[in-house]
């Protein structure tokens, strides 16, 4: 029974270190206090006097991050960065 017992606790252990943290589901013109709450890993990463822009971490990986613009305590929109590759292209001058 304890065998089980800790193989059952190892396969959640694992389980749960592979999800995905999903993007909070927000609206146009929700607050930032709103989106504070449904947002789990957001950073601020500008304000000024009108605005704010936030960074948000999700995906399997923590491999994605979205960017969400306020303007006067407002949503207004949001820009994606992806997971990419880094390629270099080397040039032949002859």
């Amino acid at each position: 029974m304890i065998k089980y017992t800790c193989v059952a606790i190892i396969v959640a252990i694992l389980l749960t270190s592979c999800y995905s943290t999903k993007a909070p589901a927000i609206k146009i013109g929700m607050s930032v206090e709103e989106f504070k709450k449904l947002a789990k890993y957001e950073q601020l990463v500008a304000m000024d006097q009108e605005s704010c822009v936030y960074r948000v971490i999700y995906g399997i990986g923590a491999n994605r991050a979205g960017y969400y613009y306020f303007e006067d305590n407002k949503f207004v929109r949001m820009d994606s960065e992806e997971d990419h590759e880094d390629y270099r292209i080397s040039i032949d001058r002859r």
